[in-house]
């Protein structure tokens, strides 16, 4: 995708344009009747051009996610996300863990968020002229119990 902008440095009006580029793969299988799993990767880089100043930074994001059918009615999961900026080095892990149990009509699942409680994402991107320095808060672990209803 290309995009065409302007900024003001100082009092100037600078024109520049924004390049994204991203491609992905994604796999699925089940080689075990009590094991299936799903993994999605995707690149993508993003670069500024203007007559001052060039960026461009590229990050890789990862899905792997583990399900463990036990039996018709349960079923548990760890569903993983990982960033990796390629720039940088830098990399964050989130884990989150769901189970559910279905009975009849009835489904009861009980999911678990930000298992190993991360309470910071940070990014950096530094280009000709700049640096951008980024830091998320994230909210804290949390569980989160359902029933859900079929008719």
């Amino acid at each position: 995708m290309k995009s065409f902008d302007a900024q003001y440095s100082g009092d100037n009006l600078q024109d520049y344009n924004m390049d994204n580029y991203s491609a992905g793969i994604s796999f699925s299988a089940r080689p075990l009747s009590w094991l299936s799993f799903e993994l999605e990767s995707q690149w993508q880089q993003v670069q500024m051009k203007s007559e001052l100043a060039d960026s461009k930074f590229n990050q890789l994001k990862h899905n792997a996610n583990l399900i463990f059918p036990i039996t018709r009615s349960l079923q548990f999961g760890i569903n993983n996300a990982i960033y990796q900026s390629l720039e940088t080095k830098e990399n964050s892990w989130f884990t989150d863990f769901t189970a559910s149990y279905t009975y009849k009509r009835i489904e009861f699942q009980l999911n678990v968020n930000n298992i190993f409680g991360k309470y910071t994402y940070e990014r950096e991107f530094i280009s000709s002229i700049e640096r951008n320095y980024y830091r998320y808060t994230l909210r804290p672990r949390e569980v989160l119990a359902k029933v859900s209803f079929a008719f």
